[in-house]
């Protein structure tokens, strides 16, 4: 077998061979390189937790982001130690987690206006709270975080844990818009859409930082 030399530029690779006493040089994508020489590797993700849309692995990195469809759920709202729940509709939404070896190290939550998660669609605030302005989850207590190694297999615990974590007022300001007079508050919002069947994606808002594509995350955790 003759010697193969491979080099990896910017944009192409640049490939170099002996054939039959004459050298052979060919310059092929990046894409078609790796599509070459992976073909016949049998890849499985094993077991995804429900709701997963796609897994980014970068080195020991993953991203996962899931999908969870829009639905009445009953809501906690806790203040000055007095709890009330109501019975409101959720928009679409995407929850993406960063895990470095297993361990949870960011989490995000946005809605969505599209009831399927696309990859470029628009990410607006949660309006219910608990988010800060970046998307990024408040857990308030972090230390169950710490003390599990997670997975596409059982991510989903997590997004549970927050749908069914009390709400307040914090970090609540200025993430929907007004659907009436009055309604300016997370609680007076609740109190608004108690008992109704259908969210009103016309009050969500788009968020400032991951405004357009889910796929900024991605390049957030490949730079760290």
């Amino acid at each position: 077998m003759s010697q193969v030399d491979i080099c990896i530029k910017d944009d192409s690779v640049k490939i170099s061979y002996d054939q039959a006493g004459r050298k052979v040089i060919k310059n092929v994508s990046i894409d078609d390189f790796v599509n070459s020489i992976t073909k016949d590797i049998v890849r499985r993700t094993g077991i995804l937790s429900r709701g997963v849309r796609e897994v980014f692995s970068y080195g020991d990195n993953e991203v996962i982001t899931i999908e969870v469809p829009p639905r009445i759920r009953d809501i906690i709202f806790s203040e000055d130690k007095i709890q009330k729940k109501y019975s409101v509709p959720f928009p679409s939404l995407v929850f993406a987690f960063w895990l470095k070896s297993n361990m949870v190290q960011e989490s995000w939550c946005f809605a969505t206006k599209d009831p399927i998660y696309k990859g470029d669609a628009e990410l607006h605030y949660f309006p219910y709270g608990n988010v800060h302005n970046d998307g990024k989850i408040c857990w308030g207590d972090t230390s169950f975080l710490g003390k599990n190694k997670y997975s596409s297999s059982n991510i989903s615990s997590i997004v549970t844990r927050f749908l069914q974590a009390p709400f307040n007022r914090d970090l609540s300001d200025g993430v929907f818009n007004s659907p009436k007079r009055g309604v300016n508050s997370v609680l007076s919002l609740l109190q608004h859409l108690d008992g109704a069947h259908k969210f009103p994606k016309e009050i969500l808002r788009p968020t400032l930082k991951y405004d357009k594509r889910i796929e900024k995350i991605f390049e957030l955790v490949k730079e760290r």
